[in-house]
C-alpha cells in the first residue's frame, strides 16, 4: 500500500506546472465542439507582475494594493477558445480569496476570444486588502477546473516553490487555529 501511495505522489508531482517568469507553460481547454477536455489548449507566458496604487474611488472593496498581472496567451487547441481572469484563482497568504479589481491602470483586456494559433496580451487587476503578497493558482480549463499549479508573489516578486496546490491546502488546514506572532 505504501508503494502505491508513493507512485500516486510521483504522478502528482509530474503533473504539477512549474511557472517561471517569461517561460511558457501549457494549460488545457474545454472543447465546445466535442465537449471534452483538450490537454494542450493554451500556451501561457507570465510576462510581468507589478503593484499599483491607482485605486477606484467608486469600488466598494477597500484594498491596500492592486496587483497587475500581464500574460501572453496563445491558442494551441485547434478551435476557437476564450481565455480570461477566470482561468486563475487568487488568494492572500492566509488563503482568503482575492477578486478582480476595477482600475484604469490596466492597459489590456482581461478576456479574449482567440482563433487557433492566435495570441494576445491580457492584464488582470487583483485587489489585495492587506499587504502585497498573494498566490495565483492556475486552473486546468476543463469541467472540473482543478488547480494544476500555483505561483506565489511576495512584494510583487515571483517566489519559486516546489509546493503543489494539494500540499498548500494541507498546510493551510494544518495551521487552522494556530496563533500567529
Amino acid at each position: 500500500q505504501e508503494e502505491v501511495k508513493e507512485v500516486k505522489e510521483e504522478v502528482k508531482e509530474e503533473e504539477q506546472l512549474v511557472i517561471k517568469m517569461n517561460e511558457p507553460f501549457t494549460v488545457g481547454a474545454y472543447s465546445s465542439e466535442t465537449y471534452e477536455h483538450i490537454e494542450e489548449g493554451f500556451e501561457v507566458t507570465l510576462q510581468s507582475v507589478r503593484l499599483s496604487q491607482v485605486f477606484n474611488e467608486y469600488h466598494e472593496e477597500q484594498v491596500e494594493n492592486i496587483a497587475i498581472i500581464q500574460l501572453e496567451v496563445k491558442n494551441i487547441s485547434g478551435e476557437l477558445q476564450y481565455f480570461s481572469v477566470d482561468n486563475f484563482n487568487y488568494y492572500d497568504m492566509d488563503s482568503n480569496v482575492l477578486t478582480s479589481y476595477p482600475t484604469i491602470d490596466v492597459t489590456y483586456s482581461d478576456i479574449v476570444e482567440l482563433n487557433p494559433n492566435r495570441k494576445a496580451t491580457l492584464e488582470f487587476a487583483i485587489g489585495i486588502p492587506h499587504g502585497t503578497d498573494f498566490e495565483m493558482e492556475v486552473l486546468n480549463n476543463d469541467i472540473d477546473c482543478e488547480p494544476v499549479g500555483s505561483v506565489f508573489f511576495i512584494g510583487g516578486q515571483l517566489q519559486e516553490t516546489n509546493q503543489n496546490p494539494v500540499e498548500r491546502a494541507e498546510d493551510i488546514i494544518n495551521k487552522v487555529g494556530e496563533v500567529l506572532e
